[in-house]
């Protein structure tokens, strides 16, 4: 119970010193929430749970996987988001091309 709260406590400070940082300076805050914290944590975490390099390695590959599609998530938002499309529909639209494009790439890898 104790390492779950440990988990939970870490990762809200993650999100609290991101969304602290966007409210002083949105490009510090958005480079400090691009930076591989929560991935390389959660690899972190896993090799304590499970010390197998091949998992963590495994883990890590899906993150790399999963970089693409979320970059294509952001484009997309800020593409709306500039030419004033509100925050909740480029929200949308960026998930959407998100799971679009990892439908895509779970196709191409079956």
């Amino acid at each position: 119970m104790l390492y779950t709260l440990t988990k939970a406590i870490a990762s809200a400070l993650i999100i609290l010193l991101v969304t602290w940082f966007g409210k002083k300076s949105p490009v510090l805050g958005g480079w400090i929430a691009a930076l591989p914290l929560v991935s390389l944590l959660s690899a972190f975490w896993l090799s304590l749970e499970q010390p197998k390099s091949r998992e963590i390695a495994d883990f890590l590959t899906g993150v790399l996987w999963g970089l693409i599609p979320t970059a294509f998530l952001l484009l997309i938002i800020v593409i709306c988001l500039r030419h004033h499309v509100s925050f909740h529909w480029s929200l949308l639209f960026g998930i959407g091309l998100w799971g679009v494009i990892t439908w895509f790439f779970r196709v191409l890898q079956s």
